[in-house]
């Protein structure tokens, strides 16, 4: 690598030498190509997680219409606009974690099918009213509350298994 001038701007000097080559790969790396590694891997996760995003608005709309709610009806049983509604069954937007709490218990629909990327819950959990009531006594809580009662449920599930 050769060093900076004086007078010269940061990041002006090359940060390789012109012949240098990736040992591993064998091949020039003057030049980083990142785009091929962009069209490679970008499409794919995006891809992903639309298909993601749409499944979760269809269980959603599917849901609401099961139950004979409008968008309005909805928004108003959540305290939301109706526009996020919308936005969440186009897939436009995913509810914020605390929405997807509430639409599980009005909706009766599964916590893990609005949060595929946690699949510790039990599928019949939310059939439990305590748990229901439990999820939507958390939800109307603030964030220091939600943090105080976390700490408190963590500790007494670690007692337990201390204790079995």
């Amino acid at each position: 690598m050769t060093e900076a001038k004086p007078g010269g701007e940061p990041g002006d000097e090359p940060v390789l030498g012109a012949q240098e080559s990736d040992a591993i790969h064998g091949r020039d790396i003057t030049t980083p190509d990142i785009t091929t590694q962009a069209e490679l891997i970008t499409p794919c996760h995006d891809a992903v997680r639309h298909t993601r995003n749409v499944e979760i608005g269809q269980r959603i709309k599917d849901a609401r219409v099961r139950l004979g709610l409008t968008q309005t009806d909805l928004a108003r049983l959540l305290k939301v606009r109706q526009s996020a509604i919308s936005q969440w069954e186009s897939a436009a937007r995913l509810p914020d974690i605390d929405n997807r709490i509430r639409l599980s218990s009005h909706l009766r629909i599964p916590l893990n099918e609005l949060m595929p990327e946690v699949s510790a819950i039990p599928v019949g959990a939310l059939d439990d009213p305590q748990v229901r009531r439990l999820i939507d006594n958390f939800a109307a809580l603030g964030a220091r509350e939600r943090d105080a009662i976390d700490l408190l449920a963590e500790k007494f599930r670690e007692a337990l298994e201390r204790k079995n």
